[in-house]
């Protein structure tokens, strides 16, 4: 259903999952939009037996039925994507994690004639060594063609994990690693929280990582010409929580949006607070952080997400309490700054019938959201809100569907 700016009532899909990654992680994208009207998302669809997780899905009627496309064999309930789907080749491309700890990449065809995607011919990535594992990728291709992945890598050997780079070449199947390595390689207990990841992100002069590590969030760039050996800029702290200890296990409650300028747009979480940070396009720098929705009993900010909607417009999809709504700024984040919201404001709030009103039925808290983070060419913009439904005596995640369309009037009513 198309959102107006005010409140509206999200409706319930048939997506479902028995894993809590439903739609995770934040810094990685998991739904695109096709020029025929398709929205596509990717899933976590974790059933009681079988390791075929990952989902694609897509629907034709702005959400109300889903049919089932590809699926990612070799994936469980811990495994994750990140994809990006190419209007120029009709493709998407997505990178995923598998149960055996491999790195796995593929591109399926995207037919709008007949509404689906074709199998794609799957590459793995090279380990590091006989006892590492990779986990939580994500990937980028620069102006040049070169494919960039970066994901972390953990030894069973000592159990320590970091950051790591591979490379495919333009025209090549082959990828390799760049033998680069982002922030500290060390240990985290208790296991799986190797508390860090990476997002790789077009610049206008080549490629950029906004990475975590712990409650560190940094950014380091490099420029499209060289090799795979071209050094990057040396790590810059772009925030540290004042809130330890994170309990994220891959510190990943952080979404970036590049729009049409070479803008990259930040959203993060901290401490039930909603942040933003922009990379502009000109000075090739980083604006400090500005607040736009404080710490507060009632907002626990938890799962922002971020979409560029054309022009100078973007927006913020965030949780306040157990309701998303929808930040808006038609400036590019401009005016934002430091103690200033800027031009963002509350347009749109989601609802649904509270936790407390389901006779312990559904639990709607802290959800995680996902919506495209490119959402320039089609209105409106979707979103899938995950919650937890008992109906069947055991936790089953669903997810919500919603939709806004760009507006710059305060809509939201507490």
């Amino acid at each position: 259903m198309a959102a107006q700016a005010g409140t509206t009532t999200s409706t319930v899909t048939s997506l479902t999952s028995l894993s809590q990654r439903m739609i995770s992680y934040r810094h990685q994208e998991h739904s695109w939009q096709t020029a025929d009207g398709g929205i596509h998302v990717l899933i976590n669809h974790t059933k009681q037996s079988g390791n075929n997780s990952l989902t694609l899905y897509s629907s034709h009627d702005a959400g109300a039925t889903w049919q089932q496309q590809q699926v990612l064999n070799g994936t469980g309930a811990s495994n994750v994507s990140d994809g990006y789907y190419d209007s120029a080749t009709s493709s998407l491309s997505v990178i995923y994690d598998t149960v055996g700890g491999d790195i796995r990449f593929v591109t399926f065809p995207y037919d709008s004639s007949k509404r689906s995607f074709a199998a794609g011919a799957i590459q793995t990535l090279p380990r590091g060594s006989a006892t590492t594992s990779g986990a939580n990728p994500s990937f980028v291709t620069d102006t040049k063609g070169n494919t960039w992945a970066a994901f972390v890598e953990t030894d069973s050997a000592d159990g320590k994990s970091v950051i790591v780079l591979h490379l495919r070449k333009p025209g090549k199947t082959k990828w390799n690693n760049t033998g680069l390595q982002f922030g500290p390689k060390d240990a985290t207990a208790p296991a799986p929280q190797v508390k860090r990841s990476a997002r790789l992100v077009l610049t206008p002069a080549g490629v950029g990582m906004v990475f975590t590590v712990h409650e560190t969030m940094y950014w380091s760039e490099r420029p499209v010409k060289g090799d795979a050996g071209t050094p990057w800029s040396a790590a810059q702290t772009l925030y540290t929580s004042p809130n330890p200890p994170d309990s994220e296990p891959v510190s990943s409650h952080f979404n970036t949006a590049l729009d049409g300028k070479g803008y990259i747009h930040l959203a993060f979480a901290d401490g039930g607070a909603l942040m933003y940070m922009r990379y502009d396009a000109k000075s090739l720098a980083w604006s400090p952080y500005a607040t736009l929705v404080p710490a507060s009993a009632g907002a626990q900010i938890t799962y922002p997400q971020m979409v560029w909607q054309g022009n100078q417009n973007i927006a913020i999809i965030s949780n306040y309490g157990e309701m998303a709504r929808i930040y808006q700024a038609t400036d590019r984040g401009t005016s934002a700054a430091a103690g200033d919201t800027g031009d963002f404001a509350c347009t749109d709030r989601f609802q649904h019938t509270p936790t407390s009103q389901t006779g312990g039925l559904q639990d709607y808290t802290l959800p995680r959201l996902e919506a495209p983070s490119n959402a320039s060419l089609f209105q409106p913009v979707p979103v899938f809100q995950q919650f937890i439904d008992y109906t069947n005596g055991y936790a089953q995640q669903r997810a919500l569907f919603n939709s806004f369309s760009q507006s710059g009037t305060p809509g939201c009513k507490n």
